[in-house]
């Protein structure tokens, strides 16, 4: 996905979605961030742009309290 950090620069992330989640002030994508191998969460607000790989995602045994 094309995603814009706080300072307004692009940045392309391989994620693979896991939730959504609403803040109160904000919508929150917590996915897994293939670069760091670890959890992240990505404001929807700052997705710019998304993409479909040809390849599917296997099924994860993700444990939602790691996130939570």
């Amino acid at each position: 996905m094309g995603y814009l950090d706080e300072a307004n620069n692009f940045m392309w992330k391989v994620t693979e979605p896991f939730a959504l989640y609403n803040t109160g002030q904000n919508w929150l994508l917590f996915a897994r961030y293939w670069l760091r191998n670890d959890f992240r969460a990505f404001r929807l607000d700052r997705i710019v742009t998304l993409s479909l790989p040809d390849e599917k995602f296997k099924p994860q045994n993700h444990d939602p309290s790691v996130i939570f």
